[in-house]
């Protein structure tokens, strides 16, 4: 199989070789080169169409340092490279300045081989902004990939690749209205414990792309994989229901919470019952606890994504849900129970979606903006469990 599901950065010498011995062919998803792109604009122009074709598409990867022979990878070469960082660069600035609009998400991966020889793995996203367009020296062509390889898309191409662009974000924000009209119904997997609800939901790029598809099987039954977000007293493991893969934690008659993989690759995480216990029965938001949480799981449902082939951008959508008249339990030094809070004016908080690229950035780096818009709805200037250093603590 190609290197489509496996992660970029843990691709090693063993995974490269392993196209060699199965006679993994060029295709949709992959295209081998012996050498890097040289300094003449032929070679540059060649390069980034090589690459804005796999973004047009269904994204994938080019290996370079590798020997083909029609199509058909037969060993294994390795590039000798004097300054691995430099040609690194150079290739990045490239695509950053050659192809419009932006590609999100693109990834280069130097592979240590045996020796002094690497080879350079580039993967680049199925991307929900194309079509892209080579600019390079004022070029304007936009090209795409079938099995065949790359070719220049036709006017109609072009039409049906800007609308799908143009009805992503909508689609995403509607996908998002939806499923919480389902939440605040009570039509949930499975029945939640009481509100103030948070739900989490990780919409990928290829979601709504009928030319894609993902395979979520590999994660059944893999509860260290997809976990629900509360799950330290046990859990059921993932299993198939009706729109994918289910695990809830063990609660009797209700559940704390629940993860929910779509058969496009959504995942759809909640953690109900936030109300911090108070002897005067004031409406307090469990909000250190559940900012831990979050920055606990963010990571593991990624790389759960990850393991059944998405790739970058995915977009990241917090809500919280049943928290008119609450404020925020916060840490000692600050107002922790204080009556002069102003309290959360609406019932439901939805945050302005972000747009994840780097998969390996903190967590709590990630989810800062969030928390700062949940502390702002209780009129707090920005969410004080970050020190001026940006780590994140309620120590």
């Amino acid at each position: 199989m190609s290197l489509k599901h496996k992660t970029i950065g843990i691709v090693d010498q063993a995974d490269l070789r392993a196209l060699v011995a199965n006679a993994e062919a060029e295709s949709r998803v992959i295209e081998y080169k012996r050498t890097l792109p040289g300094t003449s604009d032929g070679e540059k122009k060649e390069f980034l169409a090589d690459v804005s074709s796999f973004a047009n598409a269904a994204g994938g990867d080019i290996v370079y340092g590798m020997e083909a022979l029609k199509g058909v990878p037969t060993q294994l070469i390795g590039l000798q490279l004097n300054n691995v960082d430099a040609d690194k660069l150079r290739l990045e600035e490239l695509i950053r300045t050659g192809i419009a609009p932006r590609i999100p998400g693109v990834s280069i991966d130097v592979v240590a081989l045996s020796g002094i020889t690497v080879a350079i793995v580039v993967r680049i996203p199925h991307s929900f902004a194309r079509p892209h367009m080579v600019t390079f020296k004022n070029g304007g062509r936009f090209y795409s990939r079938n099995s065949a390889g790359k070719y220049q898309l036709d006017v109609a191409e072009l039409r049906s690749a800007f609308l799908v662009s143009a009805t992503f974000a909508e689609r995403a924000r509607q996908f998002r209205i939806d499923r919480l009209a389902k939440l605040v119904a009570g039509e949930t997997p499975v029945r939640l414990h009481r509100s103030p609800t948070a739900i989490l939901h990780l919409v990928p790029a290829i979601a709504f792309d009928a030319a894609s598809s993902v395979d979520i099987s590999p994660l059944l039954g893999q509860g260290d994989r997809l976990p629900p977000i509360m799950s330290g007293g046990g859990y059921n493991r993932p299993r198939f229901n009706f729109d994918g893969l289910l695990a809830s934690d063990l609660s009797q008659g209700a559940a704390y919470s629940y993860v929910q993989m779509f058969r496009n690759g959504i995942i759809e995480a909640t953690l109900s019952d936030l109300n911090d216990d108070d002897e005067l029965e004031k409406k307090i938001l469990s909000t250190n606890w559940l900012e831990e949480r979050l920055i606990e799981a963010l990571p593991i449902y990624i790389r759960a994504q990850q393991d059944v082939g998405v790739q970058p951008p995915i977009f990241l959508m917090f809500t919280l849900s049943g928290v008119s008249g609450y404020v925020l339990g916060v840490k000692h030094g600050l107002r922790r129970r204080s009556f002069d809070q102003t309290p959360i004016d609406r019932d439901q908080l939805n945050v302005p979606e972000l747009m994840l690229e780097d998969l390996t950035r903190d967590s709590a780096e990630v989810l800062r903006p969030l928390f700062d818009a949940v502390w702002n709805a209780a009129a707090w200037s920005r969410c004080f469990n970050y020190d001026q250093d940006g780590k994140w603590s309620i120590g």
